[in-house]
C-alpha cells in the first residue's frame, strides 16, 4: 500500500512539474531554447511509466501547460469555447505522445525517434490545412527569432522547422530511457546530430549569403478587437474604417505590401 501510494506521489510531482514546465513552451511568448528540451520530460515519464500511469499523468501535464493560455482566450472567446480550446490542445498533446509511446514500446528500434517529430508535423499540417486559424500554435513559430534554424523554411516550410525542433528531444529521450541498448541507436544519436549540425551550417551559410532581387517593404497592421463571424455591422465598421486608415498610413511610408490578421 505503502510503494503504491508513493508511486503515486512520484508521479503526479513528476506530472505537475512537467506541466509548469510546458508552460514556457506553448504560452504566446515561448521561451525558444526550452521548446528543444521541454517535451523530453512528457516523452521520458510515456515510455518508463505504466499505460494507465502514463495516460493520466501525460494529459495532467498536457493541461497543467495548456491553461496558460487561458486569460489570452478568455478575451477573444466565450468561456465554453475558451474551455473546448484548452481541453482540444491537452488532448492533442496526449495524442502525440502516448502515440509515440506506443510506436516506441513496439519496436524498440533506432528509427522510432522519427515517431514524435512526424506525428506532431503530420497533426500540424492537417491544423493548418482544416482550421479558419490554421496552424497558429504550431511549436516552429516559437523559433521565429532564431533566424540560423528558421533558414531550412527556406527548404521545407513550417514542417521542415517543426520537425527539427521534434527530432532533438526524441533522441534526447531515447538515450535518456535506453542509451545504448537500444537497437542501433547510435544512428538515431548520430543522425539527429547530423541534421541538425547541417541545419545550423546552412542556415548560417544562408544568412551570409548577398541578398538579390528587388527589395520589398512589408507593413504590419494589427487590430486587438476581434471580428467574429456573428459580429454586427455597427461594431465591425468602425474596426474595418481604422484598418483602412492603419493600411494607408504604413503605405505612405513606403509599404508594398501589408499583412493583416
Amino acid at each position: 500500500m505503502a510503494s503504491r501510494l508513493n508511486n503515486f506521489l512520484y508521479q503526479l510531482l513528476a506530472a505537475v512539474s512537467t506541466g509548469v514546465l510546458l508552460r514556457f513552451v506553448v504560452n504566446l511568448h515561448p521561451v525558444s531554447w526550452l521548446v528543444w528540451f521541454g517535451p523530453v520530460a512528457l516523452l521520458v515519464m510515456a515510455i518508463r511509466f505504466p499505460p494507465r500511469d502514463a495516460r493520466w499523468a501525460i494529459t495532467l501535464a498536457a493541461f497543467i501547460g495548456a491553461s496558460v493560455n487561458f486569460h489570452y482566450y478568455s478575451l477573444v472567446m466565450p468561456l465554453p469555447a475558451v474551455l473546448a480550446a484548452i481541453a482540444a490542445q491537452t488532448l492533442l498533446w496526449a495524442f502525440v505522445i502516448m502515440a509515440t509511446r506506443r510506436v516506441v514500446l513496439r519496436y524498440q528500434a533506432w528509427w522510432t525517434v522519427f515517431a514524435y517529430p512526424v506525428l506532431w508535423v503530420a497533426v500540424d499540417t492537417l491544423l493548418a490545412a482544416l482550421l479558419p486559424d490554421g496552424n497558429w500554435g504550431s511549436l516552429a513559430y516559437s523559433q521565429s527569432d532564431q533566424l540560423p534554424v528558421l533558414q531550412i523554411a527556406s527548404l521545407f516550410g513550417t514542417a521542415g522547422v517543426l520537425f527539427l525542433l521534434c527530432l532533438v528531444p526524441s533522441a534526447l529521450s531515447l538515450a535518456i530511457v535506453y542509451g545504448r541498448s537500444l537497437s542501433r541507436g547510435w544512428i538515431a544519436y548520430g543522425l539527429t546530430a547530423l541534421l541538425l549540425v547541417a541545419a545550423l551550417v546552412y542556415g548560417s551559410l544562408r544568412l551570409r549569403s548577398p541578398v538579390t532581387g528587388s527589395e520589398i517593404t512589408f507593413g504590419l497592421v494589427s487590430i486587438d478587437d476581434p471580428i467574429g463571424p456573428r459580429a454586427s455591422e455597427a461594431y465591425a465598421s468602425p474596426i474595418l474604417g481604422r484598418y483602412g486608415e492603419l493600411v494607408q498610413s504604413v503605405a505612405a511610408q513606403g509599404a508594398h505590401i501589408v499583412v493583416l490578421p
